[in-house]
């Protein structure tokens, strides 16, 4: 009856350490993949940045642009104001 009790223990030994095991390689692809999706987004943070600044730059611009056609085709003279981003 021993015999029977350790074959027993052996076999559910081999399929916990199976399950562990597996547990293990799921937890180790799922790192993996977060690590990747941080640096993507990383990347995108940077190139969100740049556009950012560039649109810091082109919206002051357009608005004087602007503002003075607007005021030549209404035959007038404005002083522009600078856009401040909110």
């Amino acid at each position: 009856m021993l015999s029977v009790i350790m074959v027993g223990q052996n076999l559910l030994s081999t399929a916990s350490d199976k399950r562990a095991e597996d547990t293990w390689k799921d937890a180790d692809a799922t790192f993996h993949t977060v690590r990747q999706i941080q640096e993507h987004l990383s990347v995108q943070d940077g190139h969100l940045a740049a556009q950012d600044a560039r649109l810091e730059q082109i919206v002051p611009a357009l608005v004087a642009a602007f503002s003075t056609a607007a005021a030549k085709l209404a035959g007038r003279t404005v002083t522009t104001r600078r856009h401040r981003p909110n």
